[in-house]
C-alpha cells in the first residue's frame, strides 16, 4: 500500500495496529472516521475539495469521495512531514435536519453501490428512522425522492464536487487570452477545486461533444467563441453541458455581438468595465457582470535595480488606411456624423463611447430606436480604437518631445513615425507575460494607455503593481475608488496632457515618494487584485448562480 496516498485518521483510543478501511466502510458508518484527518496534497490533483454547497456533513461527504480513490487508515500518529498534507477536523455532528438532507444526497449518489450490496433499503430505512426522531419525516421522504429522481436540486449539490471547465489556447495577442485562462485556473486549483482544461489549439470545437450531459461548477471562456458552438440540429452545445456559464470579454460588450444576440441558457458574460456592464444589461437578453482579470505575482529581488524611469509595454496600431477605407464606403450624412462623435471625443475624453455617440444624436436631433442605436455603435467601433490608438501616440510624443526618455517594447512599433526620436528608446522584442514582469520590476513608472475603457482597470496596471512600479494611467471612476492619487497610483488627465510632463518630472525627482507609492500600490493589489481574488470570487459567483438555476 503507497502511504504517499494514503488518508491519515488519528484517533486517539484505538487498537494498537493501524486499521485500514474502504468506501464501504464509510458508507455505512460514519462514526468510523472522526477524528483528524490528514489528506495527503497530492490526493487533491484527483479529488476537489469540500462541497461547500452542503448544508452539512461535508467533511464526511468528501472523506467519501477520497475513499473512492484512496485507502483510509486509522491510526493514533500524525504524519511528520505535515507541509504535504490537508488537515481536517472530522467531529460527529448531531442529528439535524440539514444532516438528512446530506444523507438523501450521498445515498442518492452511491444508489447504485448501495444496491449491488443489498444495503440500498436498510440506507434508506436508517434515514427515514433518523427523520420520525427529528420531526422531519415528511420533508425528509420529498427530498429523499428528489435526490433519488436526480432532480435539478441533486444536480446543485453534485455540482458542488465537480471540476472547473475552462477553454484555453487562443493565440491572440501574444497569447495573453491563454494566460490568462492558465492563471485562473492555477489559482482554482490551489484553492483545492479540479479544474480541466480544453485547448483550442490542439482540438476542433465540436471535440467538446464529449462533455454533453456532464456537470461542472462552471464552464468558463477567456473572449471564448466557445459559447456560440451550434450541434448538427442547430441547437447549442453548452445547452447540454451542465453548470453556470462565464465568457470574459475584455473589449467593449458591443465589439462582440455577434455571439451575444442568441447565445445557451445560465451564460454571463464578465467584463472589466463598469460602463460595458450597464451597456450589455440595457442592450443584449443576457446577463453581464463586472469581473476584472486578476494580477500575477512574481518573485523578485528586492535589491534589483530600476533601470527604466518608464516604461510602456503595449502595441502600436496604425489603422489609419483602414479607417481610411471605411470612410470611404460612408455616405455624406454618415461620414459628417462620424467627425462629429470624433469632436467629442477629442472634447470629452473622459466619456465612453456610448455616452458620446448618444450626445451626438441629441445635439443634431435624432431619434433611433436602441437597436439602430447599437448598430450604430458596432459600425464605429474600429473608428474608436483609431482615437484611442492616436492617443496612445500622442500621449508618448508629449512624454519624449518634453525631455522624458521612455522605454518602449514591441515589434510593432518599428513603423511608428516616432520611432527616430531620441528619446523613444525602442526594444523590438516582442516580450512574454513573464518577461513584461521582469521589465516592470526593473521600472520606476509603468505607463499605461486604456483603449477607451472609461470605468475599467486592467491585468496591466496590476501586474505591474505587483512588480512594485508606480502605475502612470489615466483617471477613471473605478481607478479611483480603487486607488488614491500620488499615494499608491499616478493618474493623468486626457483632457490636460499638457501637465503630464510635469507629472512624470516631480516624481521621478524624489525617490522617497518612489518607494513609499510603489509599496502602497504593491499592498493594495495584493491585498484585493490577484487570480486568487477572482478564483475565490469566481467559486462564489458558480455557488450563486447554481443555486439560482437548481433550487
Amino acid at each position: 500500500m503507497n502511504l504517499e496516498t494514503c488518508i491519515i485518521v488519528v484517533q486517539s483510543k484505538i487498537p494498537s495496529q493501524n486499521r485500514y478501511l474502504e468506501f464501504l466502510d464509510i458508507l455505512l458508518d460514519e462514526t468510523l472516521i472522526i477524528g483528524t484527518v490528514y489528506i495527503p496534497r497530492q490526493c487533491l490533483k484527483k479529488v476537489s475539495v469540500p462541497n461547500k454547497r452542503l448544508p452539512a456533513k461535508q467533511s464526511y461527504e468528501f472523506l467519501l469521495r477520497l475513499a473512492c480513490a484512496y485507502p483510509i487508515c486509522i491510526t493514533d500518529t500524525a504524519p511528520s512531514d505535515l507541509d504535504s498534507y490537508m488537515v481536517l477536523s472530522s467531529k460527529e455532528e448531531s442529528l439535524s435536519k440539514d444532516g438528512l438532507k446530506t444523507d438523501c444526497y450521498i445515498t442518492a449518489l452511491y444508489k447504485k453501490i448501495l444496491l449491488e450490496h443489498h444495503l440500498f433499503d436498510s440506507a434508506v430505512h436508517s434515514i427515514l428512522n433518523a427523520a420520525k426522531q427529528s420531526n422531519c419525516y415528511e420533508q425528509t421522504i420529498d427530498f429523499l425522492e428528489d435526490m433519488l429522481c436526480r432532480s435539478l436540486a441533486f444536480e446543485y449539490y453534485y455540482q458542488g464536487s465537480q471540476p472547473f471547465l475552462i477553454y484555453t489556447g487562443d493565440a491572440v495577442c501574444y497569447h495573453i487570452l491563454s494566460v490568462f485562462a492558465d492563471y485562473l485556473g492555477m489559482a482554482l486549483e490551489h484553492e483545492g477545486y479540479l479544474v480541466e482544461y480544453f485547448d483550442l489549439s490542439k482540438e476542433s470545437h465540436m471535440d467538446a461533444a464529449r462533455y454533453i450531459n456532464c456537470s461542472f461548477q462552471a464552464v468558463i471562456g477567456i473572449q471564448s467563441y466557445m459559447f456560440s458552438a451550434r450541434l448538427t440540429d442547430q441547437s447549442f452545445l453548452h445547452d447540454k453541458i451542465n453548470g453556470p456559464k462565464y465568457n470574459f470579454v475584455f473589449d467593449h460588450i458591443n465589439s462582440f455581438r455577434q455571439h451575444l444576440e442568441q447565445t445557451p441558457k445560465n451564460l454571463t458574460i464578465l467584463s472589466p468595465d463598469l460602463n460595458y456592464v450597464l451597456f450589455g444589461r440595457r442592450y443584449y437578453p443576457i446577463n453581464v457582470r463586472f469581473l476584472p482579470p486578476g494580477g500575477i505575482i512574481k518573485p523578485f529581488e528586492s535589491t534589483k535595480e530600476r533601470i527604466y524611469d518608464i516604461v510602456f509595454i503595449g502595441s502600436y496600431v496604425d489603422n489609419a488606411d483602414y479607417v481610411a477605407a471605411q470612410i470611404q464606403m460612408l455616405n455624406r450624412p454618415m461620414r459628417f456624423l462620424l467627425n462629429h462623435f470624433w469632436m467629442y471625443m477629442r472634447k470629452h475624453p473622459d466619456l465612453p463611447a456610448e455616452e458620446l455617440l448618444r450626445r451626438v444624436l441629441d445635439h443634431d436631433g435624432k431619434v433611433i430606436s436602441d437597436a439602430d442605436f447599437k448598430d450604430l455603435l458596432y459600425r464605429f467601433h474600429h473608428f474608436t480604437l483609431y482615437m484611442a490608438y492616436r492617443y496612445r501616440t500622442k500621449i508618448i510624443q508629449i512624454l519624449i518631445e518634453n525631455g522624458i526618455k521612455v522605454d518602449i517594447f514591441g515589434q510593432s512599433w518599428k513603423t511608428c513615425p516616432l520611432r527616430n526620436h531620441v528619446n523613444f528608446i525602442w526594444h523590438e522584442k516582442d516580450l512574454t507575460t513573464d518577461e513584461s514582469l521582469e521589465i516592470w520590476q526593473q521600472s520606476k513608472i509603468a505607463l499605461n494607455i486604456m483603449s477607451w475603457h472609461k470605468n475599467a482597470i486592467t491585468e496591466r496596471i496590476i501586474n505591474s503593481m505587483l512588480q512594485k512600479a508606480v502605475v502612470l494611467t489615466e483617471r477613471n471612476p473605478y481607478l479611483e475608488q480603487q486607488f488614491k492619487q500620488e499615494e499608491d497610483i499616478l493618474f493623468y488627465d486626457l483632457a490636460k496632457l499638457d501637465q503630464l510632463p510635469g507629472i512624470v518630472r516631480s516624481f521621478l525627482a524624489s525617490p522617497t515618494r518612489f518607494a513609499d507609492m510603489s509599496e502602497n500600490g504593491y499592498q493594495k493589489a495584493i491585498q484585493a487584485h490577484t487570480w486568487k481574488h477572482r478564483a475565490e470570487e469566481m467559486i462564489t459567483m458558480a455557488r450563486q448562480d447554481a443555486g439560482s438555476m437548481y433550487l
